[in-house]
This record gives C-alpha cells, structure tokens and sequence, in this order.
C-alpha cells in the first residue's frame, strides 16, 4: 500500500468517525425533552398571550375555572376564564393546565377538565379517575419518555394521601413533574406547609417540583442529586385587580431519558389585563433578587440564568 493510500485510508476514517459523532450527538439531541413552567394564569375574558421565547411543553397554573359564558367579572372571590380564550392558550406552547387551586370551586359544577380536552389541553388536578383512583394527572409523550404531571392546592390533602398518590403517579410514566398551588399573600420566602409537600413529592419520585399561587418568585434551587425546584413562578398572565403583580418567571427545563436535567429561569413581566407576557427587561435585577432569596447559584446567559 503506498504512502497515498494510507493517508486516504487514515483521512477516510477520520471523516466517517466525525460523521457518526454528529449523527449520534443529533440521535442523543432528539431524545430531550424540552418543558417550560409558567405560573399563574388568570386570563378572564382577554386573549392570553405570551411573547417570551421558549420551546417544547408549555405546564401552568390556570387560575379559576372555565365557563360557556360571561367572564369579564372576575373579583377576588370568584375567578372565571372564558372558554373562548383555551385555544388561544393553546397556541402559546401550553399543552398542560393544572387546575387544582383555591379557586377551582368558585362555578359548581366545574366542568374546566372538558373545556381543556376540547382546546387540546391537558389537565392536570382535576377529580379523581381511572383504576388507579388517584387525582387526575396528565401524560406527555415526549422524546425523552412519557412526563406525568400532577397538580395540588398543598393545603388539600393529608402528607400519606398525597405520597401515596404521587408515587402512583410516578410508576405511570418515565419521569415526573410536581406542581403545587400555595394561598396566601405575596411572599418570596415558601411557607412551611409548601416545603413539607417540595419533600413529599420529591420522596415519592418528582423529578421537578415547582410552586405558584401566592403570585410572588420564589428561590430556584438544584438539589444535589439533581432534581430541580422552583419555589415560586408568580404571576404569567393575571386579569383581575385581586393581582397586580409584574413579577414572575418561567422555569426551561431540558431532561433526557437518563433524567438528567438542565435547567434555566427566565425572568418575566407578567401580563396584566390583557396585556401580553414578556421578558422582563429588568432580568438583571430579578437574577440579584433571586441571588438575595438564596437560590442555587445562577449562571447568567442573557435574559436566562442557568443553575
């Protein structure tokens, strides 16, 4: 073999070794699971809309229930959404709502879960179903395996029913999302009941666990072993005077089928009365405050920190 043809011969290899590379980090890329958190979602009767860039499964609160009728005269005590505006919800990215907070019995009966399906949304909260007999959750299919969402008001059920029901959940799927709804006033500081529950789902098997409902952010945090919590994602979209907080964020999490997961919080402005969500032009000042409440530490990218 001439000289030439050894060097043809090492070249070839070379270039066939870097093409499988590629094939195989593009084969590894398509098996993540992209997945964004948002908070609460109060939209009324206005068009939700969201203009913050994301990808992937969109997971949120939505805040009261859905009516077949007038929805323009939501107060503090009783929240209502427009069943004309899931569609549009749906457009946003959202494939998820969970419905189980401290409004969900303001219309009896609350018939959200059909409203949702019929938007192609999935609910996540709602009353108990199937064999298993536990709260409903929801099931994506993703690349990386299917995701069971659940979602609780932390204050609905006793510490037993609700592992029991979470581990349930979790033999469901390939990996779990835990969401927690939390009542009281704006605190950036979690409440006592709601870090007891973080610990419950995170036992039970929860992957991630992210908290909204006292409509203020709250700490991220990556635990040791990897798993990821937000304490609290605040307001996405709000339309009643009962909140009139801007502060919020979106929690991107990208996990792959060995359940690793990379995680970022982006800082939003929440949209208020119609108005759309967006990045926060301030995210500086949000990473400090999320640095000050005693996140993990944050590698900040723009207007996303990664931790």
């Amino acid at each position: 073999m001439t000289r030439g043809n050894i060097f043809f011969g090492i070249g070839f290899i070379a270039v066939a070794g870097a093409v499988v590379l590629i094939a195989w980090s593009k084969y590894q890329a398509s098996r993540v699971a992209h997945v964004w958190i948002g908070g609460d979602v109060h939209y009324g009767a206005t068009t939700p809309r969201i203009d913050v860039p994301r990808e992937g499964v969109g997971i949120v609160n939505l805040e009261g229930p859905v009516v077949d009728g007038d929805a323009s005269k939501s107060e503090e005590k009783r929240l209502v959404n427009a069943m004309a505006g899931l569609r549009a919800l749906a457009a946003t990215g959202v494939r998820v709502v969970g419905i189980a907070n401290n409004h969900a019995r303001d219309v009896e009966p609350n018939e959200t879960s059909k409203y949702a399906a019929a938007a192609k949304l999935t609910p996540a909260g709602g009353p108990k179903e199937g064999p298993l007999g536990i709260a409903g959750f929801a099931s994506i299919e993703t690349p990386a395996g299917r995701m069971i969402v659940v979602a609780y008001e932390v204050d609905s059920l006793s510490d037993q029913v609700m592992q029991k029901e979470i581990e349930s959940a979790a033999r469901e799927g390939d990996f779990l999302v835990a969401t927690f709804h939390v009542n009281g006033p704006p605190s950036y500081i979690p409440r006592p009941r709601l870090r007891d529950a973080v610990e419950i789902a995170l036992k039970a098997g929860a992957l991630v666990v992210a908290a909204h409902g006292t409509h203020a952010v709250g700490p991220v945090e990556r635990r040791p072993d990897g798993k990821v919590i937000a304490w609290g994602l605040g307001n996405l979209l709000f339309a009643c005077d009962c909140s009139r907080e801007k502060e919020g964020a979106i929690l991107e999490l990208r996990i792959d089928r060995d359940k690793n997961v990379k995680a970022s919080i982006v800082p939003v402005e929440a949209g208020l009365d119609g108005a759309p969500a967006r990045v926060d032009p301030e995210a500086s000042l949000m990473f400090d405050l999320f640095a000050s409440i005693k996140s993990s530490p944050l590698e900040r990218d723009g207007h996303r920190a990664h931790f």
